[in-house]
């Protein structure tokens, strides 16, 4: 099917019901395998994400990263800038 990019059913408002409570949860490898090329696009994909999930209003994820250990950054009750 051709939309021509304009399908955007997914993205309409919900104009009857209760709130939608959407959460995720972005795990991100920064193991040594990682540096280089593929750090960096990692880097610049996880910025892009964060910044999609902020214009749609969905300040409810978490961020995990692991390498050598495992570690939470973010958790889904924390906000952006706390």
């Amino acid at each position: 099917m051709t939309t021509e990019w304009s399908y955007k059913k997914i993205f309409s408002a919900k104009l009857a019901g209760g709130k939608r409570d959407h959460a995720a949860c972005i795990v991100l490898d920064v193991s040594t395998s990682m540096f280089g090329l593929l750090g960096k696009s990692l880097q610049e994909t996880t910025i892009t994400l964060i910044g999609a999930l902020q214009k749609l209003g969905l300040e409810n994820y978490g961020i995990i990263v692991f390498g050598s250990k495992i570690r939470l950054v973010k958790t889904n009750e924390q906000t952006w800038g706390s």
